[in-house]
Order: C-alpha cells, then structure tokens, then sequence
C-alpha cells in the first residue's frame, strides 16, 4: 500500500504567496495602461435618451476613451445651464432665445450643431377595466320579447377592437389641455362622433358612456416636447386650442413656449417619470386611484424610447395611435414618414403647418449647443468626435430605434459644427489646430475612418533645434634672439596663432510625424481654461556654460550651447486615418498616492503568506537541527 506524500505547509503557503504577489503584479500593470477617459458634460431635453446609451457605450470604448456624461432636464433648464456655465453642452429641439442670449452678453459664441432627427409618438394603455371589447346589441327590429324570435336573432355580439387606433387631432388637443366634458365640447371623450368616425366603431364597451375619457400625462419641466404638441393643437385642433385660451386666460399662450399653463393637469417632470406615470395600468394619473369614467392614460414619449418603453412595461399593453397630418392622413412615426416630413423641410411639425402627404406631423430636429472658447483641448476633441460618431455611424441606432437619419445636408451641417467646436475653443497655450484623418478620440467605426479632413486640437511640434559651438584659441609664444658676446640685445618677437572660429549648425526635424496626429494627453485633475497654459513637461533647458579660465599660460575656451527644447515624452501608436495614441499617466510618477487598482489587496496577502512560509520553514529547520544533535 503506498502512501501519498503531503506537500508541507510552508512549501503550500509559498506557492499561494507567489501565485499572489504575481497577480498583483499583473494587475497593477494592467492598471497602469489605461488610459483616463475624458468626461464632457451635457444636460438637455429627453428627445434623443433611446440611443443615448449605445452612443455612450461607443465613445467610452475609443483608444482615447470618452464618458458622454448627460442629464435629461428639459431642452429649457438646460440652455440654462449652459449660459451659466455648468454644462459643456446641451441637446434639445428649441434653439436659444433673443432674451436669454441678451442677459449674457460677455458669453462666447452660441455654435449649433444638428445632431439627431426627433419624433413624439402618442401612445395609450389598454382601456381600463375591460380593455378594446366590443358589444353589439340586436337589432331594434328583433322583437325579442316573442317567444318566437329566433334566439340567434336576440344575442348580444361581443368581440375584440384590432384597430386602426387613431384619435383626431381636436380629441387630442382636448385631451392635451385637460378640458371639462360637456355636451358642446365632447372631442375628449370616446363617444365624440368624429372620434367614433376615425375608429370606424361605435360599439366599443366605453363608448356607450358619455363621459369615458382617457387622462393625458404631460411634461411639467418646459422641453421641446411640449413646445411642438401645442404647435400641433393649434394647428390642427383650433377648436380646443380656443377652449383651452379661454380657460386659462391668465397663461401666456403666444408665442407658444416651452411650458404648459400650471391648470393643465396631471404633468409629471422630465420623460421618464411621465412614462412611468403613464404605463401605470389601473391607476388614474390624474386622481391617484381608478375612476369609472376613465379609461386609461394616455401621453407623448420620444419615438426613439418607445423599444424600450415597451420592453420595461409589458403589463400595460401600451398601443401606439395614429395621428392626422395637414393632408389628412393617418400616420404612425415611422423612418418613411418622418424622412417624408424632412423631405418636405426643417421646420418643426412642417407635416401639420404644410399640406404634406404620407408625412408625420410631431417631427423636428434635435440641436448640440455649446459656447465657444468653453473647453479644454481635450474636451473639444472629445465632443467633435462624439458629434462626428453620432451623426455619422451612429445614426443607424436612431434607425434601428424607430426613427430616421439626418439628411445628407444636416450630416454636412454637423461635421461643419464638430469642426468649428475644435477652431473655436484650440486656443490654450502651447495648441494648435491641425487637420487630417481620424485621432484616437475618434471610435473604430466605418464611416467615421472614412473620414479624411477634420479638425484637431494637438499640441505644437517640437520647435527646430539649433545648437552652436564656437572655439577661439590665442597662443602668444615668446622669441629670443642672442647677439655677439661683445653686445647683449634681447628683442622679444610676439607670435600669435589664431584658430578661426568655426560654426556648426545642425538642423532637428520636429518629433512628431507629420501624417499623424498628435492629440494631447489628459491629465486628471487639470482642467485648462482658454487663458491657461496646457499641461506639457518643463522642457529640458541648459544655459550656457562659461569655464573660468585656469591659472596657467592657457588661453581660455568658451562653448556655448543654444537651447534645446525637449516635446512631452510620449508611446503613440497609428490609429484609424493617422491617429496617435497616448498612453495613459503614469501613476508612479503622480506627485499623489495612486488609487487602488485592485493589486494591493493581492501584494499584502502574498506578503503575508510568504513570511508565513518562511517562518514555518526556518521553524522546521531549526528543529530538525535540534534533533540532529
């Protein structure tokens, strides 16, 4: 019977401490390459969050990573930000007015820059309780209280509602305003005759009832959405739109702005708690609670978010309904009928303002505003390329989401834009603005390699070196001359050798190729302002260098060096059209302690267990010597 030899515990806890201090060495190095993404800062309206993740996703995956960082406040609060200068950038539907711009003066240059196409989708609950049943009644000719009808003749028909879902344009303006039912102005209500004639039913369950109604759940915060709905209703819903002026008197309807008046109710703030609120299926937004006069909510979310809306609130079953265009037509958004819309123009809701067949009538073009002379290098590089992502690459997200790319005129328009942000803010010290192929803030996507020109903020090439050395050498050499020994004449005949002096000139090319583009490397902690020098290296400078003379019959020598400026030590790599990529800061050379990386918990524990190991190793070898003796 053999006996398995057991490995000593020292030699276990050995092996273990190896194995440790091995992972954290190669945990610490892998930390030590990356490279710190650049954070740019937005905040805006809502229209464009269901592609805002994938967008981000892109950005922070590039060589020079990029967080995309962005908070949905509505197309208004965020103008305001940025004016106040606690947001890099700001998206939304609604461009700047003359009075905000007037109340900052001193503020740089307003540059706009169309970055997605935007589109509001209407969408319901199913109908609370019984959802779209239908029940037909017989006919007013069965004389059903004769025994000899014919049952079949007597029986209520009931069935199921499978569209079209549609809801005119006065029914959704009323809805929209929260206006009261009455007699005179039933368009909110399902028993409205022109809504029975859109559906092309009379017999749903909830329209037996005159006062059934869905509750429409509005924005509170001011935004773009609001903006175009109400241009929707006046356009097309004059009746309600006057109803709703004349209820609310005392609101500033005209020109139409942002925010809806405080009496239209329920409004929740920002998209995602009205989307919430609306996909509450048995719960009334308006009161709370179920009411037997609703039949459930209703709302406007952004096109691009409906995937998702869907996926998140299965349980409410919400349905998209189609909508009237000037024209007349019923439309649903879709990449056909919004491109129809912006074939027709730009102009917000164009469909429901100009007779435009097949077009959708809530589209309009979501903007990226920023200030000029606003940003750093670094964060300029960032958001031009993210513009040039997004307008390019990352419109087939918008596609794949329900909605349509920008036209080629707009994707012009915004490449412009990303280039005007870099010549409007590369003003630092030590920067400049070169042009070429893509850098490594620019993602690894098709048409964005494609791209041959654009912009860049990069630091200056190292200047031409000169470097002068000039030697001057004098020996003076005494001469004597002996006469005949009857007269003693000494004559001292001064010799003088002189080396001419010799310039040597030699010329250093900048370090940084030309075909490439030198993008500056990010600092954490520094953030450059157009007034403040960029974070470079102290260049490496000798003075020049005077050599006392000796005490001796030698002349002098005086070298003098020309100054010689060092660029930033950098590791670069080729990337995409002519790209460089620098790596990250070293930690070890941060005037700071580096953050933990993950490597030290695995340093202490290999640490530990190595002393452990030796200590029960020299504790065995002591004994075994012990018993040796």
């Amino acid at each position: 019977m053999s006996t398995r030899r057991r490995l000593p515990l020292w030699a276990a806890l050995a092996l273990a401490g190896s194995a440790s201090l091995i992972a954290g060495h190669v945990i610490s190095a892998t930390a030590a390459d990356d490279v710190y993404p650049v954070e740019i800062e937005g905040v805006g309206d809502s229209d464009w969050a269901g592609e805002l993740v994938p967008w981000q996703n892109e950005m922070y995956d590039a060589t020079q990573s990029i967080d995309l960082s962005y908070t949905s406040f509505g197309s208004k609060e965020g103008r305001r930000y940025l004016l106040s200068g606690l947001a890099d950038f700001t998206v939304g539907g609604v461009p700047f007015t003359e009075a905000e711009l007037a109340a900052h003066p001193d503020l740089g240059e307003i540059i706009e820059v169309p970055i997605s196409v935007a589109s509001l989708t209407i969408v319901k609950t199913r109908p609370y309780p019984g959802g779209w049943l239908t029940e037909t009644p017989p006919p007013a000719s069965a004389n059903c209280d004769d025994p000899d009808t014919p049952a079949e003749l007597c029986q209520v028909v009931r069935g199921t509602f499978s569209g079209p879902f549609r809801i005119p344009p006065e029914s959704l303006s009323a809805l929209m305003f929260s206006l009261k039912y009455s007699q005179e102005h039933d368009q909110m209500t399902w028993a409205n005759d022109e809504w029975k004639a859109a559906l092309g039913v009379s017999n749903l369950v909830f329209q037996q009832t005159p006062g059934n109604h869905d509750t429409f759940v509005n924005r509170t915060d001011g935004s773009g959405q609001n903006k175009y709905l109400m241009e929707y209703a006046r356009a097309l819903g004059p009746e309600s739109w006057a109803q709703a002026l004349a209820l609310n008197s005392h609101f500033s309807w005209e020109p139409i702005g942002e925010n809806l008046s405080p009496d239209v109710q329920p409004t929740r703030e920002s998209t995602s708690q009205e989307v919430g609120t609306i996909a509450r299926y048995g719960v009334d937004a308006a009161i709370g609670a179920s009411n037997p006069l609703w039949t459930g909510n209703m709302g406007a979310i952004p096109t691009t978010l409906l995937p998702k809306v869907l996926e998140d609130f299965p349980d409410a079953r919400l349905q998209v309904m189609e909508i009237q265009n000037a024209h007349g037509d019923w439309v649903v958004p879709t990449r056909e009928t919004i491109e129809a819309a912006l074939a027709a123009g730009t102009t917000p809701d164009i469909a429901a303002l100009e007779d435009v067949p097949d077009a959708y009538p809530l589209v309009y073009i979501n903007s990226l505003y920023t200030v000029a002379g606003s940003l750093s290098p670094e964060k300029a590089n960032a958001l031009a390329a993210s513009v040039r992502y997004i307008v390019t690459d990352g419109q087939q997200i918008a596609i794949d989401h329900g909605s349509a790319p920008l036209t080629a005129d707009l994707q012009a328009q915004a490449l412009a834009g990303a280039d005007e942000i870099i010549e409007s803010n590369c003003t630092a010290e030590g920067y400049e603005v070169t042009t070429s192929g893509p850098s490594d803030y620019e993602p690894d996507t098709p048409e964005v390699q494609a791209l041959t020109s654009m912009n860049h903020c990069t630091l200056k090439p190292a200047p031409t070196t000169t470097t002068t050395t000039t030697t001057t050498t004098t020996t003076e050499a005494p001469t004597t001359t002996e006469a005949p020994t009857t007269t003693l004449e000494t004559t001292t005949t001064s010799t003088s050798t002189t080396t001419t002096s010799t310039t040597t000139t030699t010329e250093v090319a900048s370090q940084a190729p030309v075909s490439t583009v030198y993008v500056p490397p990010f600092t954490p902690g520094y953030v450059p302002t157009a007034t403040s020098p960029p974070f470079v290296p102290p260049p490496e400078t000798m003075a020049p260098t005077t050599e006392p003379p000796p005490e001796t019959t030698e002349p002098p020598t005086t070298v003098a060096i020309a100054t010689t400026t060092v660029p930033p030590e950098t590791t670069t790599t080729l990337g995409g059209g002519g790209g460089r990529r620098v790596r990250g800061v070293s930690l070890s050379n941060l005037p700071m302690n580096p953050p933990d990386d993950g490597s030290h918990g695995f340093m202490k524990l290999g640490t530990l267990l190595l002393g452990a190991a030796a200590f029960l190793a020299g504790r065995r070898a002591l004994a075994a010597r012990r018993v040796s003796t």
